[in-house]
C-alpha cells in the first residue's frame, strides 16, 4: 500500500485521490466514445459526467456522515473535511447517477440512452476506485490463510496482517461486469438494459465480496447479512424491477 505517493511542497499528493482522478477520465473518454452510437454529443457527455463526479464525491461524503452521524454530532466540523477521508460507494453511485442524469436531461438527452452510455464507465471507474482502495489500505478482508493475503497499514499506529485483499476482488468483478455489458451493448434491445444490467451485476459483485471483506465498526449484521450486503441486495431488486418494466415499453 502506498497511501501517499508524494509531497508537492506541504501538500500531499494521495494515491486514492489519483485513482478517483484516474478513474473519472478513462470512465469519461470511453463514455464519449460510445456516445456517438446513441445520438449523444461526446461534449455534452463531458458536461454530464464533469457533474456526475461531483455529485458522486459529495453523495459519498454524505453516506458516509450519515453511517457515523455520532461522531460527525461531536465535531460537525470534520463534515466537510474531505481530506481526512471517508466516503460510502453506494452513496457515492447514487450522487453521481443521479446529477449525471439530470444534467443529461437538460442537455435534451434521452435519459436511458445516456444511461446506457455511462453504465460501462462505472464499471471501469469502480475498478480503478478499488485499486485506489489498495493503495490507501482501506476497505480490506477478513484475517485469512490464503497465498495472497496482504498486509495493510492503515495509520502508523495500527496495522492489519493477513487480510483477504477484497479491493482486489471487487475489481476483478469489475473487469468481468465491464466485458458482460459490452457484450449486452452490441445486442442491446431496449433503451435502460445496459443500466439496468449494470445495477445487477454490480449488486451481485459488492453481495460476493462483503463475505470476506471486514466490517466497520458502524456497520451492523441482521439475519446473517451485513448493511452492505442488504444494501447489494435492494440494487439488484431494483435493477431487475427496471429492467423488466422498461423491456415491455422501451425498445431500441
Amino acid at each position: 500500500m502506498i497511501p501517499v505517493l508524494f509531497h508537492i511542497g506541504s501538500f500531499p499528493l494521495r494515491s486514492w485521490g489519483l485513482l478517483l482522478m484516474i478513474a473519472f477520465l478513462m470512465g469519461a473518454l470511453h463514455g464519449t466514445k460510445l456516445a456517438p452510437r446513441y445520438g449523444i454529443k461526446p461534449d455534452d457527455l463531458w458536461d454530464a459526467s464533469l457533474a456526475g463526479l461531483f455529485g458522486g464525491v459529495l453523495g459519498g461524503r454524505l453516506g458516509y456522515v450519515l453511517q457515523n452521524m455520532g461522531e460527525y454530532l461531536k465535531n460537525p466540523a470534520q463534515i466537510l473535511n474531505f481530506m481526512s477521508g471517508g466516503m460510502t460507494s453506494f452513496g457515492g453511485m447514487l450522487g453521481g447517477v443521479v446529477v449525471g442524469l439530470a444534467v443529461c436531461k437538460k442537455k435534451g438527452m434521452n435519459l436511458w440512452d445516456a444511461a446506457d452510455v455511462v453504465a460501462p464507465s462505472l464499471a471501469i471507474g469502480w475498478f480503478f476506485g478499488r485499486i485506489g482502495c489498495l493503495l490507501n489500505g482501506c476497505c480490506y478482508g477478513h484475517k485469512c490463510d490464503v497465498a495472497w493475503k496482504m498486509n495493510f497499514y492503515p495509520d502508523e499506529h495500527t496495522q492489519v496482517l493477513g487480510v483477504h485483499p477484497t479491493q482486489l476482488y471487487e475489481a476483478l468483478g469489475m473487469v468481468l461486469t465491464y466485458a458482460t455489458l459490452m457484450f449486452i451493448t452490441k445486442r442491446r434491445v431496449f433503451r435502460g438494459q445496459v443500466f439496468a444490467a449494470f445495477l445487477v451485476l454490480y449488486g451481485i459483485v459488492r453481495f460476493v465480496v462483503e463475505f470476506w471483506r471486514e466490517q466497520s465498526g458502524t456497520e451492523s449484521v441482521k439475519a446473517g447479512l451485513s448493511t452492505g450486503q442488504w444494501a447489494s441486495l435492494l440494487v439488484v431488486v431494483v435493477g431487475l424491477a427496471l429492467g423488466s418494466v422498461l423491456a415491455k415499453k422501451n425498445k431500441v
